[in-house]
Formats: structure tokens, sequence, C-alpha cells
């Protein structure tokens, strides 16, 4: 099937509404929630991600775009038992049974849903429409926007704390980690994670002549 943009169009702003006031991204492990981590916003760079992906992967669009759309709503609904995946799927075939959707495609999206964060499972045990749905909510928030989160996050700490030497040592700790393995599962992802992974390497590298050259 193919979703117009007016039906698109109300699935954002559905989903926008959900999230009005749930911007902050939970961490866990005693790690501070940043508010310019905003969940709206990251959906929305999935979704471009997607379009990328989707430009050359040969799977379900409009399946994928819908569950983009709708794959982070639940964490509008904090819940130790339900993962937000779980919340999300059911807030996504809500919508989508009242729209009168095809139940055949209500299913198909609310499991790629329900699944997106099975990260550990190998790409021979997902479907393509999986793959690119992770793909690209593993491209947000990497290479280049992910060293600016980690220099906003030092510029958040207090006054007397911040230096261009801790904040080189904070790129170290969170950003060169986050690309010491490669998570993509489709061709295009992989090439664009190499791309992600020679910027942040020569950033760091040219990061790394400014601040200690001569020592």
């Amino acid at each position: 099937m193919a979703l117009s943009e007016a039906e698109m169009a109300r699935m954002w702003e559905h989903v926008r509404r959900i999230l009005e006031g749930h911007k902050a991204i939970p961490l866990g492990g005693g790690r501070v929630d940043f508010a310019f981590r905003d969940r709206y916003a990251h959906t929305q760079r999935v979704f471009h991600w997607a379009q990328r992906l989707l430009r050359e992967e040969k799977a379900d669009g409009e399946a994928v775009r819908c569950a983009v759309i709708f794959h982070d709503a639940g964490y509008a609904f904090p819940d130790p038992v339900h993962t937000h995946p779980i919340h999300s799927a059911r807030i996504c075939r809500a919508y989508l049974d009242a729209a009168g959707f095809d139940p055949g495609f209500t299913a198909k999206v609310c499991f790629l849903i329900a699944r997106h964060s099975d990260k550990k499972l190998p790409p021979n045990a997902l479907t393509l429409d999986q793959q690119v749905l992770m793909d690209a909510d593993a491209l947000d928030e990497t290479g280049a926007l992910s060293i600016l989160w980690d220099c906003m996050a030092e510029g958040a700490r207090p006054r007397e704390a911040q230096s261009f030497e801790a904040t080189w040592r904070h790129l170290q700790k969170y950003t060169l980690p986050l690309h010491s393995q490669n998570p993509m599962r489709t061709r295009s992802g992989q090439r664009f994670w190499q791309e992600k992974n020679a910027l942040v390497a020569d950033f760091m590298a040219s990061l790394q002549r400014d601040l200690f050259e001569g020592e």
C-alpha cells in the first residue's frame, strides 16, 4: 500500500503530541538526561536515514516509514516492566486500527516496531525491513552528531570543570567506543557507517594535533 502525504502528516502530528513533554532520552546507569536529545527530533532524523537507505534497499518502504514514525512513541509511558518498543507498537496499532488500515499492514508495522531493539540478532535472523529500521535508528547520534553531543555534554558541566582537554577525554570515552564496532546490517548502512567512522577518525586526529602537538 502507499501512504499519502496527508496520512503521514497525521501520523507525525499524532506522535508529536504523544511525545510532547517527553524530550529527554533516558540513558540509565546514572548518566545525565540531556534536554537537547529530543525524542521527536530523533525520530525525524531516523526517518531521513530510512529514506536514504530505502533508495538502495528493496525493503517495504511504506511499512518501514510507518514503523519509524511510531518506533519511539512508547517513551512517553515509562514502564519498569514493558519496554518502549512494546508500548510503541501498541500506540501504533491503536492508531492504524482506528484509521482503518489493512490488518496485514498493521501487523507487519507493529512487528517491526516491537522488535526494533533486538540489536543482538544477526542479520540472517532479521527481515530486510527490520535491518533497514535498525540501521536507520543506529545511524542517528553517531559520527558528527556524536561529536556534537559530547561537546554539548561537556559544555553543560560546571564552568571550572570545562576545558578542551576534558572534552577530548569525553570524546575518547564515548564517541570512539561508539564507533569501535559496526552495527550496520544493510549494504548502504555499511557505507554510511564507514563515512561516519572516517569523519570521526579525522576529527580526533586533528584535535589531538591541535591540543598535544609537540608534547
